[in-house]
């Protein structure tokens, strides 16, 4: 069984992130003119704006506060007594979020090999009125 869904682009959920709904209307236009949209796929779009909205708050600190950060060593009465070199969370995170945004990137169509990929049908189109005349006036 074929089950299609109807093509164009989906509402913009309500609920975005301000850099998630910054996302979704920078990538919006991209992925409906490459026709791989459907009216149902708001929640997976709103899914990696939000996704990508995050990756680049942790790429900005991670950035601004490097790939490690200091952590306090402090002693049983709680004093400094010096530090200790840690990876940054940020880094961590932004990894994940890297991933992540990858396998939505695939989904969409976004990266070169992944347009290899897709098998999107153009959508019809509107007969030419010139062609219609003409085949009707010389029965082609």
């Amino acid at each position: 069984m074929e089950v299609s869904t109807p093509a164009g682009a989906p509402m913009i959920p309500g609920d975005l992130s301000e850099l998630a709904h910054a996302e979704w209307n920078l990538v919006l236009p991209d992925l409906d003119l490459l026709g791989v949209l459907a009216k149902t796929d708001g929640a997976l779009l709103a899914g990696y704006c939000q996704v990508r909205a995050q990756w680049k708050i942790a790429y900005a600190d991670v950035e601004k506060n490097g790939q490690l950060c200091k952590e306090p060593i402090r002693s049983r009465r709680g004093e400094v007594v010096g530090h200790k070199l840690k990876v940054n969370p940020s880094f961590l995170n932004w990894i994940e979020l890297d991933k992540a945004k990858q396998r939505y990137e695939t989904e969409f169509g976004l990266t070169p090999s992944a347009r290899t990929r897709l098998r999107i049908k153009p959508p019809p189109q509107e007969p030419d009125p010139l062609e219609t005349y003409l085949a009707k006036k010389y029965n082609l």
